[in-house]
C-alpha cells in the first residue's frame, strides 16, 4: 500500500501544504489534535543523527519552561534531599509537549544538499529511516518547509490556540547567531524587526542552551556577544525575557561535545569506525537502529547507523 509518511514528505516538499505531524506510532496527525491547549517546546533540526546533546537541550530546557510555582496543578519533575527528606522543586505543567522539527526549506548544511536528496529528487527511505530514528526518541515529529522561527510559532500557535497554551523554541548558540543575521530578512519589508515584531505577536519563548568555544570557554545567553548592529535587539529581548538562559544543562556532557558540532561530531565518528559514536547517542535511539537495520546492515553497524543518518 501508499505509505502515507512518504505522501505526507511529498505534500510537504511541494508546498501543497505547510507541514505535517507526526505522533510517536509514525502516524500522520492533525496539528490541532496534537497540540491543542497544551504547552509545546520544539527543537528544531536535521538529528542526522539525534545525539546525547539534543536530549539535554530537551530535557534542561524542559525544566524550566514546562515547570510552575508550586501549588498549582501538576506533577513533580525532580525532587532534591533535604534533610533527608524528598522535596518538590519543580512541578510539570499540565498538558506539556515536546516536538521536533525537521524542515525542508533548510537546503544546505555546511555546504552540501540535505542528505534525503539526490540529484533526482527526493529520497523517501532515506527520509523514512531518518523519520523512524528520530520518532524512538518518544517524540512526535513535524515535517515542515518553514525557515523563518516565527513561520513555525505562527503555525504552532494556531494548533494550541489563542491563549491555550504557551510555546517556546530551544536553540543552540550557532542557531541564533543566524536568528540575528540580517542577510535571511531581505524578503521582509521590516527586515529583521518585522522577524521578532512576528515572533512576538505568536507569543514564542526562546531557551538558549549554551555552547563551548575552541578556548573551552561555556558561552551562555548571559555572555554572548553578537555584531554591534543587533546586539541592543538581542540584550533587549534578553531583558524582555524572550531569549532566556537554559541553566540546568549537563556540563561534564557539554564539554564531551566541545565546539564541533553534536550531530558531525557522531556522524564523523561512525565514518570513521569510532565505536565511540554509541556513546554520544541515546540508547533508545542506538537500539532502534541495531533492532531495524536491514539483515545485510546488521551485519555491519557502520552502514546500519548511516541508513538511519
Amino acid at each position: 500500500g501508499v505509505d502515507e509518511r512518504a505522501v505526507a514528505l511529498r505534500l510537504v516538499e511541494r508546498k501543497i501544504c505547510e507541514a505535517t505531524v507526526f505522533d510517536t506510532d509514525g502516524r500522520v496527525r492533525l496539528p490541532s489534535d496534537m497540540f491543542y491547549k497544551k504547552n509545546v517546546l520544539v527543537l528544531r533540526g536535521l538529528f542526522r543523527p539525534f545525539t546525547k546533546l539534543h536530549e539535554d537541550m530537551i530535557s534542561a530546557a524542559s525544566a524550566e519552561f514546562f515547570c510552575e510555582e508550586e501549588g498549582n496543578p501538576s506533577r513533580t519533575i525532580y525532587e532534591s534531599t533535604k534533610n533527608g527528606q524528598d522535596e518538590e522543586v519543580c512541578y510539570l505543567r499540565d498538558a506539556s509537549q515536546v516536538l521536533l522539527e525537521i524542515s525542508t526549506a533548510d537546503i544546505t548544511h555546511n555546504g552540501d544538499s540535505l542528505d534525503w536528496t539526490t540529484s533526482l529528487g527526493l529520497d523517501e527511505k532515506k527520509f523514512l529511516n531518518r523519520l523512524d530514528a528520530v520518532l524512538a526518541t518518544g517524540h512526535p515529529v513535524m515535517l515542515s518547509n518553514f525557515f523563518e522561527y516565527f513561520r513555525v510559532a505562527q503555525y504552532l500557535q494556531q494548533a494550541i490556540g489563542k491563549g491555550k497554551g504557551h510555546l517556546a523554541i530551544v536553540l543552540g548558540v550557532p542557531a541564533i547567531k543566524s536568528l540575528f543575521d540580517e542577510q535571511y530578512y531581505k524578503t521582509l519589508s521590516g527586515g529583521i524587526l518585522e522577524n521578532f515584531g512576528r515572533m512576538a505577536r505568536a507569543d514564542l519563548s526562546m531557551y538558549l542552551y549554551p555552547t563551548v568555544d575552541e578556548k573551552d570557554n561555556v558561552i551562555t545567553a548571559n555572555t554572548l556577544e553578537l555584531t554591534e548592529e543587533v546586539d541592543d535587539l538581542y540584550q533587549f529581548l534578553l531583558k524582555r525575557k524572550v531569549i532566556r538562559p537554559v541553566e540546568f544543562f549537563d556540563k561534564a556532557l557539554l564539554a564531551k561535545f566541545g565546539s564541533q558540532s553534536a550531530s558531525k561530531k557522531v556522524s564523523d565518528m561512525v565514518e570513521s569506525g569510532d565505536d565511540a559514536w554509541m556513546e554520544y547517542m541515546p540508547g533508545k535511539v542506538v537500539d532502534y537502529i541495531k533492532e531495524n537495520g536491514t539483515e545485510e546492515e546488521t551485519l555491519d553497524i557502520k552502514a546500519a547507523v548511516k541508513s538511519y543518518m
